[in-house]
């Protein structure tokens, strides 16, 4: 390792040497930008940052003004704007990310470094809201025979385009043409995004019976996707204690963050809906044990408090809202929607008014606000 480093080094030193020595040679441009290279793709190394992919992109580029088809700096430069298109992605950067994937299809490189950049492409455009563009590039894609139809990333990339348009017929058409070449065991994750469709047009016992497809033919690690999505479905028909069993198979799973949170939220949803109040209590108090509140704490704080309002503790829900916005950057329109209904609740009339009041200046139509406002100003003008 330590000699990894030392070797990482002395190229970024000759990298920066490099601009006042114009005078190296094809070989030695060339071995400047492979070292790196292969320092990126030596396993148990983190990846450079932006700084060093577009110092090796330079280094391929003095070899190209001296010799502009040099197969190996046109391939290397094809593989470092790929991979500096990803550490863009990763940061955040997204509309530069879509720029350099654009040079790197526009490069001499191969054919599978092009192709490589389509996944990181289509996750900027989801971030950018651009659907149309990201189905667009999709099909352009499979059409240019750079992609295979059945390729997971266009597949996966394609219906969430879909889905985010609310074109859940088309969506479901596409996974069936890609389903019809394919076991179903084999594509489990666009078995999910069928059932999420299906759902979505309120065919959810036949999103159901997929699911139960995907999970008699074969269990992986990944099954807590289709758990989830069957405990979601079983949610909307009503069917709360199936959805727990399911939340809660998900949860005991190691799952990312992301799930993790997703799930929680709809268990502590089934829960509310079945009338176990005290059960969201306590589940949400062990999901903000030992830590002080955050703003990522909004969704087990929201879902406590509407808890304690069931049971008619609405004094505990104004006080533990008010704790979230503390810690909040900014004025959260729905969190003082909360709270509003509990003052609400406790008959602290003019303190709802006054906060349905600040609820419509962030959303002038939220129509929770604009009714409860209504109605207490006509007990008023009545008394």
């Amino acid at each position: 390792m330590a000699a990894d480093k030392a070797q990482s080094s002395s190229v970024e030193a000759g990298m920066t040497e490099s601009s006042s020595t114009a005078a190296w040679t094809i070989e030695q441009w060339l071995h400047c930008a492979d070292q790196r290279l292969a320092i990126n793709y030596q396993e148990g190394i983190s990846l450079p940052s932006v700084e060093k992919y577009e110092a090796v992109i330079a280094a391929y580029d003095e070899v190209l003004q001296i010799a502009p088809d040099n197969a190996e700096a046109l391939q290397g430069k094809g593989a470092a704007l790929c991979w500096l298109g990803r550490e863009l992605v990763d940061e955040g950067r997204y509309e530069e990310a879509i720029a350099v994937y654009d040079q790197a299809m526009q490069s001499e490189a191969h054919d599978s470094w092009k192709k490589a950049t389509f996944p990181g492409r289509w996750l900027a455009l989801h971030e950018l809201g651009r659907y149309e563009t990201v189905i667009t590039s999709c099909d352009q894609a499979m059409a240019l025979e750079l992609i295979d139809p059945d390729d997971n990333d266009v597949c996966c990339s394609k219906g969430a385009a879909l889905h985010k348009l609310e074109r859940y017929e088309e969506a479901i058409g596409f996974y069936d043409r890609v389903l019809e070449t394919l076991h179903y065991y084999q594509r489990y994750d666009l078995i999910s995004n069928k059932g999420a469709a299906l759902s979505a047009l309120g065919r959810h016992e036949e999103a159901i019976e997929l699911y139960d497809r995907v999970l008699v033919l074969r269990v992986t690690h990944y099954d807590y996707k289709v758990f989830y999505s069957k405990g979601y479905t079983l949610q909307q028909l009503g069917r709360y204690e199936e959805a727990i069993e399911l939340y809660d198979r998900v949860l005991a799973l190691r799952v990312n963050d992301d799930y993790k949170e997703r799930t929680l939220c709809g268990k502590w949803t089934a829960l509310y809906e079945s009338g176990r109040y005290e059960d969201v209590i306590t589940s949400c108090d062990q999901a903000l044990a030992s830590k002080p509140l955050t703003p990522n704490s909004y969704s087990a704080v929201v879902s406590k408090g509407y808890a304690l309002s069931a049971l008619g503790r609405d004094a505990e829900a104004v006080e533990l809202y008010d704790r979230l916005l503390e810690v909040l950057p900014h004025d959260d329109y729905r969190v003082i929607l909360c709270k509003g209904l509990a003052l609400d609740n406790l008959g602290r009339d003019e303190e709802a008014i006054e906060l349905y009041d600040r609820v419509l200046a962030l959303n002038p139509d939220c129509p929770t606000a604009l009714h409860n406002k209504k109605l207490l100003l006509k007990d008023c003008v009545n008394e």
